[in-house]
């Protein structure tokens, strides 16, 4: 096997974690043998190319441009043909939902009684909600079908409602199969849905730090990076440097997106100082999603290596994950993420982790920033909860 020094990602940064996980997953997905290990914060990547990759560079730089455009290639996604039907259909979904707030605000002003109301409403509107509900699931069938990758086409950030999720989900365990889950996995990373309130927001994944606030997307901002991330931006991800160079599409699981007045030596709204991003651990990270399954439980959600105060998923949560020193693959890995000892603090906890090759457990806090439309979620700067001696 190839060893990889990735200098890039660091274990102690959560998009650095991610960024490795990410190029883990998406190795073995396409048949290498892969195993991701760390030394101290530095991950360690093994790769066992198949046999159409036997003959590899000899020098160093050389074997890192291979692995970049194996990555490039596996990630890299086409635009959908059929755009000009996804635009027709969106702009009769949009006529459909205008005559609808037209109506509705027609009949209010006209003061009816209860039961004029209620006779209005079922003659003049519910006819028009009816072709509101065609149109949308016409509109969402089109983008589906003309959509570069299936798992982007839940809408533009994970605020669905419940019944939209639950038929993304369904849709996505019908095409899964033992040779390709990654759809059906990373449905199951976006949160979760109850049936019984179909029309209700859905419980989205606490990874989700970005939900249109600042004209920020996550889905929307995952499929661009399926577009444009270059072998360049990978490569720079994996290998560094690590410096923020690339304008827009931010997942915001970098720590360093906090950007307060108090954090920073200038101001961060002012000219010349646009926020910048790694595509490149951005796309990679979208990847590792799937490593982390939210799920139905008492109080609402669970995910995988989470916890939440009193079931808060968008400021009483954090997330806790471990660094092992030891290459092994993503089955280990799922089930290293998932140890109930990551936490719990006690000395029987501590050994029984460095039985099984941990060397350290990092944390980071989701947190709030700003107010009403301009407020965003960020991570804390990672803190070691546990290291061993």
């Amino acid at each position: 096997m190839v060893e990889y020094r990735l200098d890039g990602p660091r274990g102690d940064n959560p998009l650095g974690f991610l960024t490795a996980l990410g190029a883990l997953v998406t190795l073995e997905d396409a048949g290498h043998g892969a195993a991701l290990g760390w030394r101290g914060v530095t991950p360690r990547l093994l790769v066992k190319f198949n046999s159409v990759l036997s003959d590899l560079p000899e020098a160093e730089e050389g074997r890192r441009r291979v692995l970049a455009e194996i990555l490039h290639k596996l990630l890299r996604r086409e635009r959908g043909e059929s755009a000009e039907k996804v635009e027709q259909a969106k702009k009769e979904m949009e006529r459909a939902k205008t005559a609808v707030k037209k109506k509705h605000e027609e009949i209010r002003k006209r003061k009816l009684d209860r039961v004029a109301l209620k006779k209005a409403r079922e003659l003049e509107l519910e006819p028009l909600e009816q072709v509101l509900k065609e149109k949308t699931e016409a509109f969402k069938e089109h983008l589906a079908g003309s959509a570069a990758d299936p798992s982007v086409t839940l809408g533009k950030n994970l605020t669905e409602a419940n019944a939209r999720l639950i038929a993304h989900a369904a849709a996505a365990c019908e095409r899964c199969s033992t040779a390709d889950r990654r759809w059906a996995d990373l449905a199951a990373a976006y949160g979760v849905a109850d049936p019984a309130v179909p029309g209700e927001w859905m419980t989205a994944s606490p990874w989700a730090l970005v939900s249109g606030s600042g004209h920020q997307d996550f889905l929307s901002s995952a499929e661009q990076l399926m577009f444009d991330c270059a072998p360049a931006h990978l490569s720079r991800a994996l290998f560094g440097p690590w410096e923020p160079q690339d304008e827009k599409y931010s997942l915001r699981l970098d720590t360093a997106d906090d950007r307060r007045y108090a954090l920073m030596d200038r101001d961060p709204t002012a000219s010349g100082n646009k926020p910048l991003t790694l595509w490149g651990a951005n796309r990679l990270a979208f990847e590792a999603l799937r490593f982390f399954p939210a799920m139905p439980a008492r109080g609402g959600m669970a995910v995988r290596g989470w916890r939440a105060i009193g079931g808060d998923w968008q400021e009483g949560c954090r997330v806790r994950w471990p660094l092992w020193g030891e290459p092994v693959g993503v089955a280990v890995v799922q089930s290293l993420l998932g140890l109930p000892d990551l936490w719990l603090e006690e000395t029987r906890a501590a050994a029984r982790l460095r039985g099984r090759g941990v060397h350290a457990v990092m944390e980071s806090r989701r947190i709030a920033i700003g107010q009403g439309a301009n407020r965003k979620y960020n991570l804390t700067p990672a803190a070691a909860v546990w290291v061993s001696g």
